[in-house]
């Protein structure tokens, strides 16, 4: 029986399609979303292919260092994604693709869901400074997110049948039953929950795809509510992270979260990215729908 990550890391291996326009210079890739996203694709999982999409356009020495995202429509789990890179320039040291994610929504059109740009860049040298990672506690001593969010929907008459490919912990987390006001900042642990390929591409995709899921949090924080608390929408608009250095995400990696504005139905967060030698390794933003219905 596949777990969770076997069924995520399957989906990251699109399949390339012809392209009916013999002149174009696009490419064009399809995906699925898997039975674990709930009952729409996980935004990060999204991200995760549109990045193997890109990179399967790219030449192997050409690596990752930014992606800026939107999410346009909510995506259906039982409907193929098609990818479309648009290799916008290709220079000496960086190149840029633009990635379009469209579905077909019933009618025989497809409509985009998602973009995104993303930068690729060669290995470089030169002046180099990062900031401090903060004190936490060992992820080992914290408890696991996947169980506490299990007790909460057993408490709460909740189906939860989710296999998290992910492996979450907070260093101070939220009463999910009785979530409190509190400032807007979180330290996270966060690990893919198995061994991954020895591929970085591979470990940058499952890092996008983990990204989504803690950076938004804060920003629900000052009000005393979570995106499970009854009648409050939670959703991503817009995503960019930036790669500063390789990491392992079947490591465990500390995201420092905060959360400078929520208003208007939408809220921001904003993470740095340790690994556990503290090396900054990657930066993250996200806005987000912070909304009561």
């Amino acid at each position: 029986m596949q777990t969770g990550l076997d069924k995520v890391l399957n989906s990251l291996a699109l399949t390339a399609i012809e392209n009916s326009d013999s002149q174009s210079a696009i490419k064009l890739f399809t995906g699925y979303g898997t039975d674990d996203s709930g009952d729409r694709i996980y935004g990060g999982q999204v991200m995760a292919q549109a990045i193997s999409a890109a990179q399967q356009s790219c030449d192997s020495e050409f690596k990752l260092h930014s992606m800026h995202s939107s999410f346009l429509r909510q995506g259906a789990l039982d409907k193929i994604i098609t990818y479309s890179v648009d290799p916008v320039r290709d220079g000496r040291s960086f190149l840029t693709r633009n990635v379009t994610a469209l579905q077909d929504n019933n009618d025989g059109i497809e409509r985009p869901i998602f973009s995104a740009t993303l930068s690729f860049q060669k290995d470089e040298t030169g002046p180099s400074h990062a900031v401090a990672m903060p004190e936490a506690p060992a992820a080992e001593s914290l408890a696991n997110e996947e169980q506490r969010i299990g007790e909460f929907f057993t408490q709460t008459g909740l189906s939860n049948d989710y296999d998290w490919p992910i492996d979450v912990r907070f260093v101070e987390p939220v009463d999910l039953a009785n979530p409190q006001a509190r400032p807007p900042r979180a330290l996270v642990w966060v690990k893919a929950k198995g061994t991954l390929p020895a591929d970085d591409t591979v470990h940058k995709q499952m890092f996008a795809y983990a990204s989504d899921n803690p950076i938004l949090l804060p920003a629900f924080y000052p009000h005393g509510i979570t995106p499970f608390t009854p009648n409050v929408m939670a959703a991503t608009l817009s995503h960019s992270i930036w790669i500063h250095q390789a990491f392992n995400a079947d490591d465990w990696l500390l995201f420092d979260i905060e959360s400078d504005f929520t208003g208007g139905g939408r809220g921001m967060g904003k993470a740095k990215v340790f690994d556990k030698d503290g090396r900054l390794v990657a930066s993250a933003i996200q806005e987000g729908l912070v909304r009561k219905k």
